[in-house]
Protein backbone atom coordinates (compact mmCIF):
# COMPACT_ATOMS: atom_id res chain seq x y z
CA UNK A 1 0.00 0.00 0.00
CA UNK A 2 2.50 2.60 1.17
CA UNK A 3 6.15 2.60 2.15
CA UNK A 4 6.71 5.16 4.86
CA UNK A 5 10.24 6.36 5.51
CA UNK A 6 9.71 9.59 7.45
CA UNK A 7 6.48 11.37 8.35
CA UNK A 8 6.41 15.12 8.82
CA UNK A 9 3.76 17.61 9.78
CA UNK A 10 1.96 19.26 6.86
CA UNK A 11 -0.63 21.29 8.65
CA UNK A 12 -2.89 21.32 11.63
CA UNK A 13 -6.47 20.67 10.54
CA UNK A 14 -8.69 20.05 13.55
CA UNK A 15 -12.43 19.60 13.94
CA UNK A 16 -13.40 21.53 17.08
CA UNK A 17 -16.43 20.17 18.90
CA UNK A 18 -15.74 21.22 22.47
CA UNK A 19 -12.78 22.39 24.50
CA UNK A 20 -10.57 20.06 26.48
CA UNK A 21 -11.76 21.39 29.83
CA UNK A 22 -10.55 19.12 32.56
CA UNK A 23 -8.60 16.94 30.16
CA UNK A 24 -6.00 16.26 32.83
CA UNK A 25 -8.73 14.61 34.90
CA UNK A 26 -10.54 12.82 32.09
CA UNK A 27 -8.44 11.67 29.10
CA UNK A 28 -9.98 12.31 25.68
CA UNK A 29 -11.86 9.41 24.10
CA UNK A 30 -9.36 9.08 21.28
CA UNK A 31 -6.35 8.57 23.53
CA UNK A 32 -4.58 5.25 23.04
CA UNK A 33 -3.21 2.96 20.37
CA UNK A 34 -5.12 1.82 17.30
CA UNK A 35 -4.25 -0.69 14.61
CA UNK A 36 -5.73 -2.04 11.40
CA UNK A 37 -5.13 -3.53 7.98
CA UNK A 38 -4.84 -1.85 4.61
CA UNK A 39 -6.45 -3.61 1.66
CA UNK A 40 -3.17 -5.38 0.82
CA UNK A 41 -3.03 -7.02 4.27
CA UNK A 42 -0.33 -4.72 5.76
CA UNK A 43 -0.95 -3.95 9.44
CA UNK A 44 -0.18 -0.41 10.66
CA UNK A 45 -0.66 1.15 14.08
CA UNK A 46 -1.04 4.68 15.49
CA UNK A 47 -0.85 5.88 19.07
CA UNK A 48 -2.44 9.19 20.11
CA UNK A 49 -1.61 10.89 23.40
CA UNK A 50 -2.59 14.36 24.63
CA UNK A 51 0.37 16.62 25.30
CA UNK A 52 1.00 20.05 26.72
CA UNK A 53 -0.74 23.13 25.33
CA UNK A 54 -3.37 21.12 23.49
CA UNK A 55 -0.83 19.14 21.46
CA UNK A 56 -1.49 15.59 20.23
CA UNK A 57 1.57 13.33 20.26
CA UNK A 58 1.34 10.89 17.35
CA UNK A 59 3.42 7.69 16.99
CA UNK A 60 3.14 5.65 13.79
CA UNK A 61 4.12 1.99 13.33
CA UNK A 62 4.36 0.55 9.82
CA UNK A 63 3.99 -3.09 8.69
CA UNK A 64 4.04 -4.83 12.08
CA UNK A 65 2.46 -7.86 13.67
CA UNK A 66 -1.01 -7.21 15.04
CA UNK A 67 0.22 -8.46 18.43
CA UNK A 68 3.52 -6.55 18.45
CA UNK A 69 3.64 -4.09 21.35
CA UNK A 70 7.40 -3.55 21.50
CA UNK A 71 8.39 -2.40 18.01
CA UNK A 72 9.93 1.05 17.74
CA UNK A 73 7.53 3.48 16.04
CA UNK A 74 8.51 4.66 12.58
CA UNK A 75 7.94 8.28 13.48
CA UNK A 76 6.73 10.58 16.24
CA UNK A 77 5.39 14.08 15.79
CA UNK A 78 2.81 16.44 17.27
CA UNK A 79 -0.12 18.52 16.15
CA UNK A 80 -2.32 20.96 18.00
CA UNK A 81 -5.67 19.54 19.02
CA UNK A 82 -8.71 21.53 20.14
CA UNK A 83 -11.26 18.86 20.89
CA UNK A 84 -12.02 15.21 21.61
CA UNK A 85 -13.05 14.64 17.99
CA UNK A 86 -10.04 15.37 15.83
CA UNK A 87 -8.77 15.36 12.26
CA UNK A 88 -5.00 15.08 11.83
CA UNK A 89 -3.16 15.43 8.52
CA UNK A 90 0.45 14.84 7.52
CA UNK A 91 2.68 14.09 4.53
CA UNK A 92 4.98 11.19 3.66
CA UNK A 93 8.42 12.62 2.83
CA UNK A 94 9.53 9.59 0.81
CA UNK A 95 6.55 9.97 -1.55
CA UNK A 96 6.12 13.53 -2.91
CA UNK A 97 2.54 14.63 -3.24
CA UNK A 98 1.26 12.04 -0.78
CA UNK A 99 -0.91 12.83 2.22
CA UNK A 100 -2.35 10.92 5.16
CA UNK A 101 -5.02 11.88 7.64
CA UNK A 102 -6.64 10.31 10.66
CA UNK A 103 -10.11 11.01 12.00
CA UNK A 104 -11.52 9.62 15.24
CA UNK A 105 -15.03 8.11 14.94
CA UNK A 106 -16.41 8.38 18.46
CA UNK A 107 -19.51 6.24 17.88
CA UNK A 108 -17.35 3.35 16.64
CA UNK A 109 -14.31 4.07 18.84
CA UNK A 110 -12.20 3.66 15.70
CA UNK A 111 -9.65 5.68 13.80
CA UNK A 112 -10.30 6.22 10.09
CA UNK A 113 -6.91 6.62 8.38
CA UNK A 114 -6.62 7.60 4.72
CA UNK A 115 -3.67 7.66 2.34
CA UNK A 116 -3.54 9.28 -1.10
CA UNK A 117 -0.95 10.14 -3.73
CA UNK A 118 -1.11 10.74 -7.47
CA UNK A 119 -1.69 7.05 -8.26
CA UNK A 120 -2.89 5.35 -5.09
CA UNK A 121 -5.47 5.83 -2.40
CA UNK A 122 -6.67 3.70 0.47
CA UNK A 123 -8.46 3.58 3.79
CA UNK A 124 -7.54 1.77 7.01
CA UNK A 125 -10.16 1.64 9.75
CA UNK A 126 -8.16 1.07 12.94
CA UNK A 127 -9.54 -0.43 16.14
CA UNK A 128 -7.97 -0.53 19.58
CA UNK A 129 -4.60 -2.21 19.09
CA UNK A 130 -3.28 -5.24 20.87
CA UNK A 131 -6.51 -6.52 22.36
CA UNK A 132 -6.07 -10.11 23.46
CA UNK A 133 -7.45 -12.63 21.00
CA UNK A 134 -8.09 -16.34 21.56
CA UNK A 135 -5.70 -18.86 20.08
CA UNK A 136 -6.55 -20.10 16.61
CA UNK A 137 -9.25 -22.76 16.95
CA UNK A 138 -7.47 -25.06 14.49
CA UNK A 139 -4.79 -25.73 17.12
CA UNK A 140 -7.22 -27.66 19.34
CA UNK A 141 -9.15 -30.86 18.79
CA UNK A 142 -12.87 -30.25 18.22
CA UNK A 143 -15.81 -32.44 17.22
CA UNK A 144 -16.21 -33.14 13.51
CA UNK A 145 -12.71 -31.94 12.59
CA UNK A 146 -9.98 -33.77 10.70
CA UNK A 147 -6.37 -33.91 11.84
CA UNK A 148 -3.87 -32.79 9.22
CA UNK A 149 -0.12 -32.32 9.53
CA UNK A 150 1.58 -29.63 7.46
CA UNK A 151 5.28 -30.15 6.77
CA UNK A 152 8.10 -28.30 5.01
CA UNK A 153 11.76 -29.20 4.68
CA UNK A 154 13.63 -25.91 5.09
CA UNK A 155 16.65 -26.36 7.41
CA UNK A 156 17.95 -22.88 6.52
CA UNK A 157 14.74 -21.05 7.49
CA UNK A 158 14.47 -18.96 10.66
CA UNK A 159 10.65 -18.88 10.82
CA UNK A 160 7.84 -20.65 8.98
CA UNK A 161 4.11 -20.19 9.45
CA UNK A 162 0.84 -21.08 7.76
CA UNK A 163 -1.39 -18.33 6.36
CA UNK A 164 -4.67 -19.17 4.71
CA UNK A 165 -8.36 -19.65 5.15
CA UNK A 166 -7.68 -21.14 8.59
CA UNK A 167 -6.14 -17.79 9.70
CA UNK A 168 -8.15 -15.39 7.53
CA UNK A 169 -4.83 -14.96 5.67
CA UNK A 170 -2.94 -13.63 8.68
CA UNK A 171 0.64 -14.85 8.91
CA UNK A 172 1.15 -14.59 12.68
CA UNK A 173 -1.32 -17.11 14.08
CA UNK A 174 0.05 -20.54 13.12
CA UNK A 175 3.84 -20.75 13.46
CA UNK A 176 5.34 -24.11 12.52
CA UNK A 177 7.89 -25.89 14.69
CA UNK A 178 11.35 -26.81 13.39
CA UNK A 179 12.76 -30.26 14.12
CA UNK A 180 16.36 -31.41 14.28
CA UNK A 181 15.92 -32.98 10.84
CA UNK A 182 15.27 -29.53 9.30
CA UNK A 183 11.56 -30.23 8.82
CA UNK A 184 8.99 -27.72 9.99
CA UNK A 185 5.74 -29.27 11.18
CA UNK A 186 2.35 -28.20 12.50
CA UNK A 187 -0.73 -30.32 13.17
CA UNK A 188 -4.12 -28.66 12.76
CA UNK A 189 -7.70 -29.73 13.39
CA UNK A 190 -9.78 -28.55 10.44
CA UNK A 191 -13.38 -28.91 9.36
CA UNK A 192 -14.03 -31.05 6.29
CA UNK A 193 -13.90 -29.36 2.92
CA UNK A 194 -11.55 -27.35 0.76
CA UNK A 195 -8.83 -25.18 2.30
CA UNK A 196 -6.60 -22.65 0.53
CA UNK A 197 -3.35 -21.55 2.15
CA UNK A 198 0.30 -20.59 1.75
CA UNK A 199 3.48 -21.13 3.72
CA UNK A 200 5.33 -18.04 4.93
CA UNK A 201 9.06 -18.74 4.99
CA UNK A 202 11.17 -15.98 6.57
CA UNK A 203 8.53 -13.48 5.51
CA UNK A 204 8.20 -14.81 1.95
CA UNK A 205 4.81 -16.24 0.97
CA UNK A 206 4.97 -19.39 -1.16
CA UNK A 207 2.89 -22.36 -2.25
CA UNK A 208 3.34 -25.67 -0.45
CA UNK A 209 5.79 -27.77 -2.54
CA UNK A 210 4.20 -30.99 -1.21
CA UNK A 211 0.73 -30.11 -2.55
CA UNK A 212 -0.08 -30.38 -6.26
CA UNK A 213 -3.45 -28.62 -6.42
CA UNK A 214 -3.44 -24.82 -6.51
CA UNK A 215 -5.56 -21.80 -7.39
CA UNK A 216 -4.50 -18.32 -8.60
CA UNK A 217 -4.06 -15.94 -5.69
CA UNK A 218 -4.88 -12.73 -7.59
CA UNK A 219 -1.34 -11.38 -7.22
CA UNK A 220 0.44 -13.41 -9.90
CA UNK A 221 1.07 -16.46 -7.69
CA UNK A 222 -0.89 -19.47 -6.47
CA UNK A 223 -2.46 -20.72 -3.25
CA UNK A 224 -2.09 -24.37 -2.29
CA UNK A 225 -5.35 -26.31 -1.99
CA UNK A 226 -6.14 -29.36 0.14
CA UNK A 227 -9.44 -31.21 0.48
CA UNK A 228 -10.15 -32.91 3.79
CA UNK A 229 -12.96 -35.44 4.03
CA UNK A 230 -16.01 -34.84 1.87
CA UNK A 231 -16.55 -31.38 0.34
CA UNK A 232 -19.95 -29.67 0.51
CA UNK A 233 -22.20 -31.69 -1.84
CA UNK A 234 -24.05 -28.55 -2.92
CA UNK A 235 -20.90 -27.47 -4.74
CA UNK A 236 -20.35 -30.82 -6.46
CA UNK A 237 -21.85 -31.85 -9.80
CA UNK A 238 -24.72 -34.32 -9.48
CA UNK A 239 -25.32 -36.60 -12.49
CA UNK A 240 -29.00 -36.80 -11.52
CA UNK A 241 -29.41 -33.03 -12.00
CA UNK A 242 -29.47 -31.31 -15.38
CA UNK A 243 -26.37 -29.12 -15.57
CA UNK A 244 -26.41 -25.60 -16.89
CA UNK A 245 -23.90 -24.46 -19.47
CA UNK A 246 -20.85 -22.25 -18.99
CA UNK A 247 -19.48 -20.43 -22.02
CA UNK A 248 -16.86 -17.79 -22.66
CA UNK A 249 -18.06 -14.78 -24.65
CA UNK A 250 -16.19 -11.96 -26.35
CA UNK A 251 -17.12 -8.30 -26.32
CA UNK A 252 -15.22 -5.46 -27.98
CA UNK A 253 -15.17 -2.34 -25.85
CA UNK A 254 -14.21 1.14 -26.95
CA UNK A 255 -13.26 1.84 -23.31
CA UNK A 256 -11.15 -1.17 -22.27
CA UNK A 257 -10.49 -3.03 -25.53
CA UNK A 258 -11.32 -6.64 -26.36
CA UNK A 259 -12.93 -8.38 -23.39
CA UNK A 260 -13.78 -11.93 -22.37
CA UNK A 261 -16.54 -12.84 -19.95
CA UNK A 262 -18.13 -16.01 -18.60
CA UNK A 263 -21.83 -16.76 -18.93
CA UNK A 264 -23.73 -19.39 -16.95
CA UNK A 265 -27.09 -20.38 -18.43
CA UNK A 266 -29.48 -22.75 -16.64
CA UNK A 267 -30.36 -26.09 -18.18
CA UNK A 268 -33.35 -26.28 -20.52
CA UNK A 269 -34.86 -24.14 -23.22
CA UNK A 270 -36.11 -20.71 -22.19
CA UNK A 271 -38.31 -18.82 -24.60
CA UNK A 272 -38.39 -15.62 -22.56
CA UNK A 273 -35.31 -13.56 -21.70
CA UNK A 274 -33.73 -14.80 -18.49
CA UNK A 275 -33.33 -12.78 -15.30
CA UNK A 276 -29.66 -12.49 -14.49
CA UNK A 277 -27.00 -11.62 -11.98
CA UNK A 278 -23.90 -9.55 -12.79
CA UNK A 279 -21.30 -11.14 -10.51
CA UNK A 280 -17.97 -9.40 -9.87
CA UNK A 281 -14.66 -10.93 -8.77
CA UNK A 282 -12.04 -9.86 -6.22
CA UNK A 283 -8.88 -7.79 -6.56
CA UNK A 284 -6.45 -9.08 -9.18
CA UNK A 285 -8.55 -12.13 -10.04
CA UNK A 286 -10.64 -12.57 -13.18
CA UNK A 287 -13.78 -13.78 -14.84
CA UNK A 288 -13.22 -17.43 -13.80
CA UNK A 289 -12.90 -16.80 -10.06
CA UNK A 290 -16.52 -17.61 -9.25
CA UNK A 291 -16.18 -20.79 -11.33
CA UNK A 292 -12.83 -22.08 -10.05
CA UNK A 293 -12.81 -20.84 -6.45
CA UNK A 294 -16.53 -20.40 -5.95
CA UNK A 295 -17.67 -23.59 -7.76
CA UNK A 296 -20.85 -21.66 -8.43
CA UNK A 297 -22.40 -23.56 -11.38
CA UNK A 298 -22.98 -26.71 -9.32
CA UNK A 299 -24.75 -24.71 -6.58
CA UNK A 300 -26.92 -22.94 -9.17
CA UNK A 301 -27.83 -26.29 -10.73
CA UNK A 302 -28.88 -27.67 -7.32
CA UNK A 303 -30.97 -24.64 -6.35
CA UNK A 304 -32.69 -24.31 -9.73
CA UNK A 305 -33.46 -28.05 -9.91
CA UNK A 306 -35.00 -27.99 -6.41
CA UNK A 307 -37.14 -24.93 -7.21
CA UNK A 308 -35.39 -22.73 -4.65
CA UNK A 309 -34.12 -20.44 -7.41
CA UNK A 310 -35.83 -19.53 -10.68
CA UNK A 311 -33.90 -20.23 -13.89
CA UNK A 312 -31.22 -17.57 -13.66
CA UNK A 313 -28.23 -16.56 -15.77
CA UNK A 314 -24.98 -15.25 -14.30
CA UNK A 315 -22.53 -12.98 -16.12
CA UNK A 316 -18.95 -12.83 -14.82
CA UNK A 317 -16.72 -10.16 -16.41
CA UNK A 318 -13.07 -9.22 -15.94
CA UNK A 319 -12.26 -6.26 -13.69
CA UNK A 320 -8.56 -6.68 -12.97
CA UNK A 321 -7.58 -4.31 -10.15
CA UNK A 322 -9.87 -1.48 -11.32
CA UNK A 323 -12.31 -1.50 -8.37
CA UNK A 324 -14.80 -1.23 -11.28
CA UNK A 325 -14.07 2.48 -11.61
CA UNK A 326 -13.35 4.68 -14.61
CA UNK A 327 -13.27 2.95 -17.99
CA UNK A 328 -14.31 -0.37 -16.44
CA UNK A 329 -17.45 1.29 -15.08
CA UNK A 330 -18.22 2.70 -18.53
CA UNK A 331 -17.65 -0.69 -20.16
CA UNK A 332 -19.98 -2.50 -17.78
CA UNK A 333 -22.79 0.05 -17.76
CA UNK A 334 -22.69 1.39 -21.31
CA UNK A 335 -21.67 -1.73 -23.21
CA UNK A 336 -22.09 -4.98 -21.28
CA UNK A 337 -25.59 -4.28 -19.95
CA UNK A 338 -27.03 -3.46 -23.40
CA UNK A 339 -25.21 -6.44 -24.97
CA UNK A 340 -26.87 -8.90 -22.58
CA UNK A 341 -30.09 -8.91 -24.62
CA UNK A 342 -28.20 -10.58 -27.50
CA UNK A 343 -27.33 -13.45 -25.11
CA UNK A 344 -30.99 -14.11 -24.29
CA UNK A 345 -30.93 -12.15 -21.03
CA UNK A 346 -33.50 -9.66 -19.85
CA UNK A 347 -32.99 -5.98 -20.58
CA UNK A 348 -35.48 -5.09 -17.82
CA UNK A 349 -33.57 -3.62 -14.82
CA UNK A 350 -36.15 -5.25 -12.54
CA UNK A 351 -34.82 -8.61 -13.74
CA UNK A 352 -31.16 -7.74 -13.22
CA UNK A 353 -29.13 -7.76 -9.98
CA UNK A 354 -25.49 -7.15 -9.13
CA UNK A 355 -23.23 -8.76 -6.54
CA UNK A 356 -19.58 -9.59 -5.93
CA UNK A 357 -17.02 -10.31 -3.23
CA UNK A 358 -14.21 -8.15 -1.79
CA UNK A 359 -13.30 -5.66 -4.56
CA UNK A 360 -16.39 -6.97 -6.33
CA UNK A 361 -18.43 -6.19 -3.21
CA UNK A 362 -17.26 -2.59 -3.44
CA UNK A 363 -17.95 -2.63 -7.19
CA UNK A 364 -21.53 -3.82 -6.74
CA UNK A 365 -22.16 -1.05 -4.19
CA UNK A 366 -20.42 1.61 -6.27
CA UNK A 367 -22.09 0.75 -9.60
CA UNK A 368 -25.57 0.52 -8.09
CA UNK A 369 -25.07 3.82 -6.25
CA UNK A 370 -23.86 5.55 -9.39
CA UNK A 371 -26.51 3.94 -11.62
CA UNK A 372 -29.53 3.30 -9.40
CA UNK A 373 -31.85 2.61 -12.33
CA UNK A 374 -29.61 -0.13 -13.74
CA UNK A 375 -30.30 -2.87 -11.17
CA UNK A 376 -33.18 -4.13 -9.07
CA UNK A 377 -30.81 -4.88 -6.21
CA UNK A 378 -27.18 -4.80 -5.12
CA UNK A 379 -25.87 -7.51 -2.79
CA UNK A 380 -22.23 -6.79 -1.85
CA UNK A 381 -20.32 -9.61 -0.13
CA UNK A 382 -17.39 -8.71 2.15
CA UNK A 383 -17.00 -5.45 0.27
CA UNK A 384 -13.75 -3.60 0.83
CA UNK A 385 -15.32 -0.15 1.05
CA UNK A 386 -12.55 2.32 0.34
CA UNK A 387 -14.79 5.37 0.42
CA UNK A 388 -12.04 7.61 -0.92
CA UNK A 389 -13.28 6.27 -4.28
CA UNK A 390 -16.65 7.93 -3.54
CA UNK A 391 -15.64 11.28 -1.99
CA UNK A 392 -19.10 12.77 -2.57
CA UNK A 393 -21.06 9.84 -1.11
CA UNK A 394 -24.56 11.10 -0.35
CA UNK A 395 -26.49 8.83 2.06
CA UNK A 396 -29.77 10.27 0.74
CA UNK A 397 -29.02 8.74 -2.68
CA UNK A 398 -27.99 5.28 -1.48
CA UNK A 399 -30.53 2.57 -2.37
CA UNK A 400 -32.65 5.16 -4.15
CA UNK A 401 -34.75 3.05 -6.52
CA UNK A 402 -33.08 -0.30 -5.79
CA UNK A 403 -32.62 -2.72 -2.90
CA UNK A 404 -29.29 -2.80 -1.05
CA UNK A 405 -28.28 -5.57 1.34
CA UNK A 406 -24.78 -6.52 2.48
CA UNK A 407 -22.98 -9.55 3.92
CA UNK A 408 -19.69 -9.71 5.81
CA UNK A 409 -17.82 -12.20 7.99
CA UNK A 410 -17.39 -11.28 11.63
CA UNK A 411 -13.78 -12.47 11.53
CA UNK A 412 -12.88 -10.71 8.27
CA UNK A 413 -9.79 -8.65 9.14
CA UNK A 414 -9.85 -6.91 5.76
CA UNK A 415 -13.49 -5.90 5.27
CA UNK A 416 -15.38 -5.95 8.58
CA UNK A 417 -14.09 -2.54 9.63
CA UNK A 418 -14.87 -1.00 6.22
CA UNK A 419 -18.43 -2.35 6.42
CA UNK A 420 -18.71 -0.70 9.83
CA UNK A 421 -17.31 2.49 8.31
CA UNK A 422 -19.90 2.39 5.52
CA UNK A 423 -22.66 1.89 8.09
CA UNK A 424 -21.26 4.89 9.99
CA UNK A 425 -21.52 7.06 6.87
CA UNK A 426 -25.05 5.82 6.13
CA UNK A 427 -26.39 6.24 9.67
CA UNK A 428 -28.40 9.31 8.68
CA UNK A 429 -30.57 7.27 6.27
CA UNK A 430 -34.18 6.76 7.32
CA UNK A 431 -33.70 3.02 6.76
CA UNK A 432 -30.01 2.13 6.59
CA UNK A 433 -29.24 -1.04 4.61
CA UNK A 434 -29.00 -4.34 6.43
CA UNK A 435 -25.51 -5.79 6.90
CA UNK A 436 -25.72 -9.53 7.56
CA UNK A 437 -22.81 -10.53 9.80
CA UNK A 438 -21.98 -14.19 10.38
CA UNK A 439 -18.94 -16.16 11.55
CA UNK A 440 -16.26 -16.29 8.87
CA UNK A 441 -13.38 -14.45 7.30
CA UNK A 442 -12.26 -13.10 3.94
CA UNK A 443 -12.29 -16.57 2.44
CA UNK A 444 -14.01 -18.78 -0.05
CA UNK A 445 -15.17 -21.01 2.78
CA UNK A 446 -17.20 -18.06 4.08
CA UNK A 447 -18.51 -17.01 0.65
CA UNK A 448 -19.59 -20.56 -0.16
CA UNK A 449 -21.24 -20.74 3.26
CA UNK A 450 -23.41 -17.66 2.63
CA UNK A 451 -24.06 -18.05 -1.11
CA UNK A 452 -27.21 -20.20 -0.70
CA UNK A 453 -28.64 -17.46 1.55
CA UNK A 454 -27.63 -14.76 -0.93
CA UNK A 455 -29.26 -16.63 -3.81
CA UNK A 456 -32.40 -17.13 -1.71
CA UNK A 457 -32.58 -13.33 -1.45
CA UNK A 458 -32.08 -13.12 -5.22
CA UNK A 459 -35.10 -15.38 -5.68
CA UNK A 460 -37.21 -13.24 -3.32
CA UNK A 461 -36.15 -10.01 -5.01
CA UNK A 462 -37.07 -11.42 -8.40
CA UNK A 463 -40.53 -12.13 -7.00
CA UNK A 464 -40.41 -15.88 -7.41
Amino acid sequence: MISLARISLLCCSVLMTQSLIGCSLRPPEWQGRFGGYWGDGIYDSIQLEPGADGQVAISYWRDISADDQQAKPLARFSQTNLGPSLLLQWTVDSQPGSTMNARYLADLDQLEVRYQDANTQGVNVMSRHGQAKPANAALSARPDTIVHEFRLHAPWAEAVSIAGEMTDWRDDQLPMVKGEDGNWRLTLHLAPGIWQYKLVVDGRWQADPLVAESRPDGFGGHNSVITLGEPDPRYQADPAIAAGSVSELSLDSRFVGAQKLMLYRPAGNHAEPLPWLLLLHGYGAGRRQWLDDGQLPALLDHLIASGQLPPLAVVMPDGGTSFYLGDTEKYLIEELLPAAASWGLSSDPRQRLISGMSMGGFGSFYLSYRHPQAFAAALPLSGYFDLSHIPDLDPAKVAEGYHLELWCGQDDHISTSTNQLLAHHLRSMTTPPVINYAPGGHTWRYWQQIMPEVLARVAELLGR
